[in-house]
């Protein structure tokens, strides 16, 4: 099963489970029309999955909204492809493209701290490993004169802040 799939089963499998712990009925179960959102109402409770795969659970009781907050996803470090580009989108999670040369000593350096630290990467972060040499395209969009740098685009694809050099905390202090 893809990895939305297991998403979607765990959602359900909650969504059940709180409705059983209201001991109430659920009065609807919808699909949205943009398909984007799935939403279940109990006459106190309203759950809802929203499109960064995370849960939304509005307690409805004397008159006190009390919300629980979306799950964040953790940070992410993979290789640049448009297919990660567009999954970093429809979570809306901040991009940043890491323009790598694999005979660049300080970008070998860089990978290996990404790798090993990719469990420190801040929440809600896809950070992008672009080959330098061939994603000319990229260079040419962004001003990449030259390699080890750091760009982070919006989900337009337009250029927000760009930097070189530096690690995990650079890449901290230098997100938007």
């Amino acid at each position: 099963m893809k990895k939305s799939a297991w998403l979607v089963l765990a959602l359900v499998i909650i969504v059940g489970t709180i409705i059983t712990a209201s001991k109430q009925e659920t009065k609807t179960l919808t699909e949205t029309p943009d398909k984007a959102n799935l939403v279940a109402e109990t006459p106190k409770d309203k759950v809802e999955k929203t499109p960064d795969e995370s849960v939304v659970v509005e307690k409805k009781e004397e008159g006190q909204p009390e919300a629980v907050k979306p799950t964040a996803i953790k940070g992410v470090y993979k290789n640049y492809s448009i297919q990660a580009v567009s999954e970093a989108n429809s979570n809306r999670q901040k991009i940043v493209l890491f323009f790598h040369a694999k005979w660049c000593s300080e970008c070998i350096k860089a990978d290996a701290a990404f790798l090993l630290k990719a469990t420190e990467l801040p929440d809600n972060v896809v950070v992008l490993k672009t080959d330098y040499d061939t994603e000319k395209t990229l260079k040419t969009k962004y001003g990449v004169t030259y390699q080890h740098t750091f760009v982070q685009v919006d989900g337009e694809g337009n250029m927000l802040t760009k930097w070189n050099g530096g690690d995990l905390d650079t890449l901290r202090t230098n997100l938007k």
